[in-house]
């Protein structure tokens, strides 16, 4: 296993025992949404990778490798959360407030992995803190250049941000789905932000994914606050 693969590995292990105490569920509960976000991942990064895939440079189950889209990730782990809500019949945006509070702390982990597999960096940068990407991990177009942003840092920095603004505002909030909205809206903001510094976009019949669905996921956020807000 690669220390990409060891890393978002413990990354997923904490996170799990740190939801699992704060929801009081069962281990088992806990496997169906890890389950969901692992497809999810891989199944959207895949679908960014087609190409790549049938010339045999990607392999489809080599997770340890790298290959994990986030918004894929998001979308399984709030599918499963449904599921789980049913299972145990509690309402879906009070778990998913529980476990979204601690997804960036999950984040901020796991993106430390990839400054081990020299991806996710940004734009060519002199800045002190930039780090030196090696010939054969540079992007095309970008072979003659040495240093780059440390975008992975960068938001993993932010996610740490947000995960303390919303541990903060847990012990205020009352009422369920705010703090699934302010990560929502958050992690937006702060991947639209990264998204003009990054140069590895993820693009799906001609259209940057990530963007757009930064844009649907801000939307979501901003819809379901302003209804909670108006019903309180």
């Amino acid at each position: 296993m690669s220390i990409y693969g060891l890393i978002i590995g413990i990354a997923v292990v904490l996170g799990i025992e740190v939801i699992r105490r704060k929801t009081n569920l069962k281990e088992i509960y806990l496997l169906i949404p890890l389950i969901f976000a692992l497809l999810g991942a891989r199944a959207l990064y895949l679908l960014h990778n087609i190409e790549e895939i049938l010339a045999g440079q990607v392999k489809i189950f080599n997770i340890w490798d790298g290959g994990l889209a986030l918004f894929g990730a998001l979308i399984g782990i709030l599918l499963g959360i449904y599921i789980i809500s049913k299972l145990v019949k509690q309402p879906f945006l009070k778990l998913s407030d529980k476990f979204f509070t601690y997804i960036p702390l999950i984040q901020a982990f796991g993106r430390i992995g990839n400054y081990f597999n020299k991806e996710l960096y940004g734009k060519p940068t002199s800045l002190p803190w930039a780090i030196e990407i090696p010939q054969e991990n540079r992007l095309q177009g970008y072979e003659n250049y040495t240093t780059f942003h440390p975008t992975f840092l960068y938001e993993s920095i932010l996610n740490l941000i947000l995960f303390a603004l919303l541990i903060y505002l847990s012990k205020k909030v009352k009422a369920d789905g705010i703090l699934l909205s302010l990560y929502f809206i958050g992690y937006s903001l702060i991947r639209l932000l990264l998204n003009r510094v990054r140069i590895d976009g993820e693009y799906l019949l001609g259209i940057e994914t990530s963007d757009l669905l930064s844009v649907i996921f801000l939307i979501i956020g901003i819809v379901l606050i302003s209804v909670k807000y108006r019903r309180n």
